[in-house]
């Protein structure tokens, strides 16, 4: 599974015949440094108001998240608690960003490698467990 930005295209312009299509940005790299999150959040800010995107959906494996690790350190129960009991369980992390939204989900990969099967999907706190920046002012 790649990890990608899905961006949600802006409305036609007046007189326009054509449908814009969804746009996807590979951002394989971006949870790999604090410095490549932060070019990586500037990059996708600058290509959506060139594009007038109206959200974007940031998608990626849990697994290969090496910065920031949003679930360490969390208490196990109440407010602010990752969803999973077990910390190393994989997943899909899922950012959805849009003028005057925000929500994150996580959705729990079980079974060997090769041979997974999702599980339950959890929307989680996104000021507790957003992976990126705001992209939307």
């Amino acid at each position: 599974m790649p990890t990608i930005c899905y961006l949600q295209p802006g409305r036609p312009l007046p007189g326009s015949t054509e449908e814009p299509g969804l746009q996807g940005v590979g951002i394989e790299h971006a949870f790999a440094s604090p410095s490549t999150l932060s070019n990586c959040a500037d990059f996708l800010r600058n290509h959506i108001s060139q594009n007038r995107s109206q959200s974007a959906m940031i998608v990626v494996r849990k697994n290969h998240v090496a910065f920031p690790c949003v679930w360490k350190d969390k208490p196990k129960e109440g407010k602010g608690a990752w969803p999973c009991s077990d910390l190393k369980k994989d997943g899909i992390l899922m950012q959805l960003e849009a003028r005057g939204a925000r929500a994150v989900f996580f959705t729990e990969l079980s079974g060997p490698k090769g041979n997974q099967t999702v599980g339950e999907t959890h929307q989680i706190e996104a000021e507790e467990f957003g992976l990126f920046p705001r992209l939307f002012s």
